[in-house]
């Protein structure tokens, strides 16, 4: 892996971090050398502004010139639950594991090491700036921490070993570092950053600052972060790579991780920042955004919309995040008149979904008629759709827009909220052999959504398969329901077009990208690619 010795920054005016609105808006529009940096507080806040545009350019895939929406596509495509009524063959072979049919640039991590760099440069140069005070300098390494640790648990659970850098401008040919090694440096980051960062922000005004506090780092979101950290690190030790930690480091048991994955989300639920919001509330949820239930959410400012260039720059390709969370999408939200490009297979929602007591069933999806007619559209229950010849009128709508054809997309995606992690909480407990407390956390969640409680006399089997199937209701389309199959490994039992010998070749990760062997000969693909 080879690293750019030019630093990207952000040139800004803002100052200290005084207006989120600006601050989560920027871009890294022009190029400083290090000699000019590192000498304003003014310079930590540009660094700290590109990081979190980074940190949204990576989400979106902006790097490789357009947007598949990559977060979708990494976390929920092949997980078995979605068809493209359309006949999309991108989409179609995506999902059932053919995770090149995009090309080699569409999983390029090149956009996550550009994040990743960034961190670097702030934790090894914000100190030299002698004129910002050491509580602001200590705040920019939280951010960096923050930002470093959640992009390397995004690249460990595509790609599995990744390699762990730790360096800016290095040029090293950089081997992959086996997961649990990566994972243990994950939690050091997101520790230490959880040690700087407050649990909100205030405005100058002394005001609550809802961007920030759920647009940056904080407490909370390196808590709701870990839990999946650790959830990920007890597998690891299930699967025996205890030996590939680097040396001296201490890890623990499968047990100590799912109860550390368990005080986690305790401790999101205890802070008094969050909770588990009404079923009523849920379109204020992906519509408005800034809710108490979300944790951690990527900043999209509606105010710019919807001129092209919103925080990107302009020709920067910034409207392809916009059509990125609106592939669900047809007219009349998009100006896509023809049949949607992917939605829910109508089977897997019927069993997932039989009746609107469930209300995710009409909250996260819409029945959508004659859509391809420039009027005279009509909105149904998508309960009552004909499975047979109504497919394509599914629409998965839990992101929706207004009705304006176009691609713009004003709302901010969720990377965590506490709906669907109260379930990596309750997934810990059933590990651990303490069913009851993974049904009680169960039933939170179906309660909320109008379900009935479960009873505790379910065997372990079935159990499990219930916690399954509200990760699959609860976190469709969050980029949650894929990653968790496959720490289950029963992505093969899910998904019919991924064989069990895929499963067990390693083919359920993605492959690693032919830019990443460049000028590397310690690089290595994964198994089955």
């Amino acid at each position: 892996m080879r690293l750019t010795k030019i630093t990207i920054v952000l040139l800004c005016s803002i100052l200290l971090w005084c207006s989120c609105e600006d601050f989560l808006t920027q871009e890294p529009r022009h190029a400083k050398t290090q000699e000019d940096m590192w000498k304003t507080p003014q310079d930590i806040t540009a660094s700290v502004g590109a990081l979190y545009y980074l940190v949204r350019d990576a989400f979106e895939g902006n790097a490789v010139g357009y947007g598949w929406g990559d977060y979708f596509l990494f976390g929920d495509v092949a997980s078995g639950d979605w068809i493209s009524p359309a006949g999309d063959g991108d989409w179609t072979r995506i999902s059932k594991g053919q995770f090149r049919a995009l090309g080699e640039q569409t999983f390029s991590w090149k956009r996550f090491y550009r994040t990743i760099e960034q961190a670097n440069l702030i934790l090894e140069n914000a100190s030299k700036v002698t004129s910002a005070n050491a509580d602001f300098i200590e705040e920019a390494k939280g951010h960096a921490l923050f930002a470093r640790g959640y992009t390397y648990l995004t690249l460990t659970r595509i790609f599995k070993d990744v390699p762990l850098n730790l360096r800016s401008q290095n040029i090293d040919p950089l081997a992959r570092s086996p997961r649990m090694q990566v994972l243990l440096q994950i939690e050091k980051d997101l520790l230490a950053a959880k040690a700087i960062l407050p649990a909100k922000y205030m405005d100058e005004r002394g005001q609550y600052d809802k961007n920030k506090s759920h647009c940056m780092g904080t407490k909370g979101a390196c808590d709701a972060i870990l839990a999946r950290v650790y959830m990920w690190m007890a597998y690891a030790v299930e699967k025996g790579e205890t030996t590939n930690a680097a040396a001296g480091e201490n890890v623990k048991t499968a047990e100590a991780y799912y109860d550390l994955a368990i005080k986690a989300v305790n401790d999101v639920e205890q802070s008094g920042e969050y909770q588990l919001l009404a079923a009523t509330d849920y379109r204020d949820i992906f519509d408005k955004g800034y809710t108490r239930e979300s944790i951690f959410e990527i900043y999209y400012s509606d105010d710019e919309y919807p001129r092209r260039g919103d925080w990107a720059g302009e020709g920067d390709g910034t409207n392809y995040y916009g059509s990125a969370m609106t592939w669900w999408l047809v007219h009349p939200y998009t100006s896509r008149m023809g049949i949607v490009n992917i939605t829910m297979k109508m089977e897997r929602y019927q069993e997932l979904f039989p009746t609107a007591v469930d209300k995710r069933a009409t909250e996260f999806f819409v029945g959508l008629l004659d859509y391809q007619q420039p009027t005279g559209y009509q909105f149904v229950s998508p309960l009552t759709l004909n499975p047979e010849t109504q497919q394509e009128n599914l629409i998965f709508a839990k992101y929706r827009k207004r009705f304006d054809s176009s691609y713009d997309f004003p709302n901010n995606p969720i990377v965590s909220r506490l709906g669907w992690l109260i379930l990596f909480r309750a997934e810990a407990h059933f590990k651990k052999g303490d069913k009851d407390a993974a049904i009680a956390d169960i039933n939170r969640v179906r309660n909320r959504a109008g379900l009935t409680s479960l009873p505790t006399s379910l065997s372990a089997k079935n159990t499990f398969d219930e916690l399954r199937d509200e990760f699959r209701r609860e976190a469709i389309g969050e980029s949650v329901v894929y990653y968790f199959l496959l720490r289950n490994e029963i992505v093969s039992t899910m998904n019919p077009g991924i064989s069990s010998l895929d499963e067990q070749q390693g083919r359920t990760y993605w492959p690693i990208s032919e830019d990443a062997f460049r000028n590397n000969q310690n690089m290595t693909q994964n198994k089955g690619w």
